[in-house]
């Protein structure tokens, strides 16, 4: 778990910030399977993430009966991130993706308005918010990455060398959506990892 309050003090803020932080943020618990955000509402809200898994997917419209995927995650993040649906929040346009959690978890939120208010008031925090959006970039990038590796070795190895903090407790189902193949493929792929491990 990563208290909320010790990421603040390691991203540089003082004792004094922290306390201004803390006073707006408000505290969130989750059930596994819970969603945060259902569309078409809003996002309205920035969480971080103290302890759990959650992930942002979205329905599929399928157009055939026999189509086997119905839904596609794009995002798997786990504590000591920051979670919204980036559209809708920065837009104010209804969402099309869902924020569930995969495990029960814990952090906090923000209200935009909110969190906007406190930046006014605190211009020492917009350095802060700058180099927390240019992470939000870089794991973006992370993200590209994986999707452009063409074979499921590459993805899986990528993914648990990225994430290693996600690994093996993500659902096989879920991880395999989330990594672009058929579930019954991951699962093969794992077979035969072990087998050349016992080997």
């Amino acid at each position: 778990m990563i208290r909320f309050e010790d990421y603040l003090q390691k991203l540089g803020l003082t004792k004094e910030l922290v306390g201004r932080v803390m006073a707006v943020a408000k505290p969130f618990t989750a059930r596994s399977s819970q969603r945060l955000l259902s569309p078409p509402q809003t996002c309205d809200r920035v969480f971080f993430i103290e302890e759990g898994i959650f992930r942002e997917y979205k329905d599929l419209e399928t157009e055939t009966e026999t189509e086997i995927e119905t839904e596609k995650t794009s995002w798997l993040l786990g504590e000591g991130n920051w979670l919204y649906s980036v559209e809708s929040y920065i837009t104010s346009k209804p969402a099309e993706y869902y924020l569930q959690a995969l495990t029960k978890a814990k952090g906090y939120y923000f209200y935009k308005h909110e969190l906007e208010a406190l930046l006014l008031q605190n211009p020492s925090l917009a350095l802060t918010a700058y180099k927390l959006s240019e992470v939000y970039i870089l794991k973006l990038e992370v993200r590209n990455t994986l999707h452009r590796l063409k074979t499921l070795p590459e993805r899986l190895t990528y993914f648990e060398t990225t994430q290693p903090e996600l690994a093996g407790k993500v659902p096989g189902k879920i991880l395999a959506n989330y990594l672009n193949v058929h579930s019954t493929q991951l699962s093969k792929e794992r077979s035969r990892r072990a087998k050349e491990k016992r080997m």
